[in-house]
């Protein structure tokens, strides 16, 4: 096997374990950064509220208009509750998740330069440990 072969067998469990790790933790990393930019859960009590909140796409974030002012909506149905916010709360929302997407690149790329950076065998390709040698 040539090292490209060998580096992108030793990548692609790298790469699945990001996905598999950004994936699993989506609603919850929203819910998380929407309270702390600001939105606030509402309980939906009434039968009003309910079908209100039932009327909203689920785990989506909606841009609604309610008396001439913008507010954005997320409904949790399983919570029975609709995370509420404003333009102000919308902004670091959308300022959190640029910072986090950065942070993410930012990792992933580390461990590439890590994984270039590693000791090969310029006879076979190898990996040489550092206590082979």
């Amino acid at each position: 096997m040539k090292i490209a072969q060998r580096l992108a067998l030793l990548l692609l469990p790298l790469l699945i374990g990001a996905c598999t790790v950004l994936n699993s933790g989506g609603i919850k990393n929203t819910e998380a950064v929407l309270a702390s930019s600001g939105f606030k859960p509402r309980l939906a009590e009434t039968p009003e509220q309910k079908a209100f909140m039932k009327s909203l796409p689920p785990y989506q974030l909606k841009m609604s208009e309610q008396d001439g002012s913008v507010v954005y909506l997320y409904a949790v149905p399983d919570k029975n509750f609709v995370y509420v916010g404003g333009p102000n709360e919308y902004a670091l929302y959308q300022t959190t998740l640029t910072q986090q997407k950065i942070s993410n690149n930012d990792r992933m790329a580390a461990e590439a330069q890590y994984i270039n950076n590693a000791d090969y065998d310029a006879v076979d390709g190898w990996l040489n440990p550092w206590w082979y040698n």
